[in-house]
């Protein structure tokens, strides 16, 4: 996790403010480039070449590119071999450096930004066009906020930065009263006025001599029923998580993986396993034991042999509220945020990267909503006189009968069959 930010006007005490503000998210190093266009600022989280020549903003061998950069390209090594025979030289073994260039390579953006396989967030200044480029990966892991007003642009990996520019703070209402119904802000607004999100898979390019933005995408998700079998589908998918699991751990610093015990966490600690034989796993509970997770992740941790270190949540740790709040950026109503802010805190003192599950849920189904969508495909199509009746009898069928016409019901318990028959 690295921070980044600029603007497009000269001024250097604002530079060292807002590189104050994201010093969290990047303590290791900073670094500042200014010409009467353009200002840029990084705050560097050292994870690939801890070396000095890792430092940003960083640039091509003519200076006219220079970037900002959050995120990790995986498939760095890869690009770098192919950019070396193109005839680029390299300073730095980053994968910062192997953006530059292939930017260089590509003057297609979305060609460009197809070829990267990573997270990110990041902006590249071309002072020779005199265009400020910025992009966020497919699936918008890295946060990236933008101020667009009276000739004023602004951008930054957290909002609080962009508010060192001494905007106007004011609540936009319509965002709040969406908030106050999803628990989130969705879509392009945030809950300040005139503050916006570059959505995922989308890029941003502003020209400071006209002043104007223009914004693109240049990745959709593409989803396409299979006719393979299902035992061919699961190798696949056993070869993508593999594959995915050995990119993610390329560090020069120590990873650990978050483990609740669930079916997501469970799986990426399984496959890290069989990549080496020192995994660090960190999971968080509570004392009331029906509310915990803790003796699953302990089971999965006893069989895959990992060193493992459990923490509790209870009352005390409500203290942390204010700063979590202030960590957040924009409100979330995620009661989970908690212990999961918690567990950051204390897994930094050992690893610096962490794997989890998180956005897994849909594909692995772990939770009992994605049950009754599969039970609903089917019992929908059924008349709705046959459905009552079938309904009334499924506490009564055989689990074989019962699975074989509505796939997972007897997993789901009684309570589970009760909310089955009145959900319909």
């Amino acid at each position: 996790m690295c921070g980044i930010f600029g603007f497009n006007w000269e001024e250097k005490k604002l530079l060292k403010k807002m590189s104050k503000t994201l010093f969290k998210r990047g303590p290791d190093d900073f670094g500042f480039y200014e010409d009467k266009h353009i200002s840029l600022g990084h705050r560097r989280l050292s994870i690939i070449d801890l070396s000095k020549d890792g430092k940003q903003p960083m640039c091509n061998e003519d200076e006219t590119l220079w970037i900002v950069f959050n995120g990790e390209i995986y498939n760095h090594e890869k690009l770098r071999t192919y950019l070396i025979k193109k005839g680029h030289k390299f300073k730095s073994k980053t994968d910062t450096e192997v953006i530059v260039h292939l930017f260089e390579e590509y003057k297609d953006k979305k060609e460009f930004l197809s070829k990267l396989d990573g997270m990110f967030a990041f902006a590249i200044w071309d002072s020779e066009k005199k265009e400020l480029f910025i992009a966020r990966d497919r699936m918008g892991i890295k946060p990236l906020y933008y101020y667009f007003k009276d000739e004023k642009f602004i951008f930054a990996s957290e909002m609080k930065a962009i508010l060192d520019a001494d905007i106007k703070k004011e609540t936009d209402k319509n965002i709040l009263d969406k908030y106050l119904m999803l628990r989130y802000t969705p879509g392009t607004k945030t809950i300040v006025k005139n503050i916006s999100k570059l959505q995922p898979a989308h890029y941003l390019i502003f020209n400071p001599i006209s002043k104007k933005i223009n914004i693109s995408f240049f990745w959709n998700p593409k989803y396409q029923e299979s006719e393979k079998s299902k035992e061919y589908l699961s190798k696949k998918l056993r070869e993508v998580m593999k594959r995915n699991v050995e990119s993610h751990t390329i560090s020069d610093v120590p990873v650990g993986i978050y483990l609740s015990g669930g079916l997501d966490s469970s799986i990426i600690t399984a496959l890290m396993r069989e990549q080496t034989d020192n995994v660090k796993t960190f999971s968080i509970g509570f004392n009331e034991e029906e509310h915990s997770e803790l003796k699953y992740a302990r089971k999965i941790s006893e069989c895959l042999d990992t060193e493992h270190k459990e923490y509790i949540v209870d009352s005390s740790s409500f203290k942390i509220l204010d700063e979590l709040v202030y960590a957040m950026d924009e409100p979330f109503g995620d009661t989970a945020s908690i212990p999961n802010y918690i567990l950051s805190q204390k897994a930094k003192k050992e690893v610096t990267v962490v794997l989890t599950g998180e956005g897994a849920d849909e594909v692995f189904g772990g939770y009992e909503q994605y049950k009754f969508l599969e039970l609903g495909k089917t019992f929908t199509k059924i008349p709705m006189i046959a459905r009552k009746s079938m309904a009334k009898c499924a506490d009564i069928m055989p689990d074989s009968i019962l699975n074989s016409i509505f796939p997972y019901t007897s997993q789901l318990g009684a309570e589970g069959i009760n909310r089955f028959k009145n959900y319909f």
